[in-house]
């Protein structure tokens, strides 16, 4: 029997070509979409806007469909229209399992929304929003509401709604700069102004660079325009100069997360995995259920073939505590193939099926799938795994 077991996973080594090629997340196809769009706030409880910027998800039916941020005072928006480059803005943006950076990184700043994927259109000026949310992205110490959408036309009120945020009193406060409550008045202005700046359908780089260098130079302890500045710099391609400004961000603030996953997303264009390794590390000794970081710290263990260490990290992202699967589905593929070769088949199995079910079709090849999909079967004639009527489901 074990020797079927070691032969059926013998495939498993072909998988190198599909999970270079694979996307680590949804890339915009060039369509043209309805010109609408969708504006909404985020407040506090207590009615005033996040002291920090969040990233709001458009999500239609379990995908993510865009990604935008606040901007200060809380407002955001969705323009439903053809996709921009990557925002290195956002966190949470990626790039290819590769590294390589898919097309320039751009600024698309508070307010503005890069498309990962395009909405459905029912004619122009309309879009289907059936089954569609917008929502904070999962991050640890939150909570909130989320805004639930119908079909929208152009001339229709953009206006969605207020999404209330709710601080958990157990949560540690790494993800808020304290730098931005401390800075002083000029700073803070500056701050502010490089904000709205970025916030405009036309950024200017250079002026919000300016406003971030005048911020620094009235308080060089101001962490979270250290940040913003990193990702302005990356957003104009001067890798070096963002990785200079993230280390100084973390070396002025050694708990705030923000920056530290900012050198981890370097780590993950480059794919440089080594990196990626140390700053989610670093980010996993502040706050251990952290899931952007847990999610590349495990990619960071695959590719470094600690798959230990892999497992660990991306069975706890997809754990029931944490049920991260639908927001990072491309993880599901990696813990199959690390526990297939484990033996552990029947995990294997769950976590492949889960990958083929979540991932968007268009970011699965049909030889992949099959692939997949054959390796299943062959699991369950050889009686490895039982067939779908005694699993309960189709």
């Amino acid at each position: 029997m074990m020797s079927r077991i070691v032969a059926a996973l013998g495939m498993f080594a072909l998988l190198s070509w599909t999970l270079a090629g694979a996307q680590l997340f949804a890339q915009a196809r060039n369509v043209q979409t309805s010109p609408v769009s969708l504006v909404g706030r985020v407040l506090e409880e207590d009615g005033r806007p996040p002291h920090d910027l969040l990233q709001v998800d458009l999500v239609c039916s379990g995908r993510i469909r865009q990604q935008t941020l606040t901007a200060t005072d809380g407002t955001f928006v969705f323009d439903l229209e053809p996709s921009r480059s990557e925002d290195w803005l956002d966190p949470g943006a990626g790039g290819s399992a590769t590294g390589a950076i898919e097309g320039s990184a751009r600024v698309a700043a508070p307010g503005r929304s890069p498309n990962l994927d395009e909405v459905p259109s029912m004619g122009r000026g309309r879009a289907s929003l059936s089954g569609c949310e917008v929502r904070l992205a999962p991050r640890p110490g939150l909570a909130s509401n989320a805004i639930n959408l119908r079909t929208r036309g152009t001339f229709e009120n953009p206006d969605i709604g207020v999404i209330v945020v709710r601080r958990l009193s157990d949560a540690t406060a790494t993800t808020v700069s304290l730098s931005t409550l401390s800075a002083p008045k000029k700073a803070r202005e500056a701050f502010d102004k490089a904000n709205s700046e970025l916030a405009s359908r036309s950024p200017d780089l250079l002026r919000a660079r300016r406003e971030l260098e005048k911020a620094i130079g009235e308080y060089p302890e101001f962490s979270a325009a250290w940040d913003l500045l990193a990702r302005v710099h990356l957003s104009g391609g001067d890798v070096d100069e963002g990785r200079r400004c993230f280390l100084r961000a973390v070396e002025e603030e050694p708990r705030y997360i923000t920056p530290y996953l900012g050198l981890a997303q370097i780590g993950v264009q480059q794919g440089s995995w080594a990196e990626v390794a140390t700053w989610t590390g670093k980010v996993l000794e502040i706050d251990s259920r952290h899931p952007q970081a847990l999610y590349w710290s495990g990619l960071g263990g695959y590719y470094l073939s600690d798959f230990d260490h892999a497992e660990g990290v991306l069975s706890q992202l997809y754990g029931p505590d944490l049920g991260m699967a639908e927001t990072y589905p491309f993880g599901l593929l990696l813990l199959g193939v690390v526990h297939a070769n484990q033996g552990k088949i029947a995990a294997a199995a769950e976590e492949l099926r889960l990958y083929l079910r979540l991932m968007p079709a268009d970011q699965v090849s049909e030889p992949q799938r099959l692939e997949l999909e054959s390796q299943i079967a062959s699991w369950e004639a050889e009686g490895l795994i039982p067939p779908p009527d005694e699993r309960g489901s189709p």
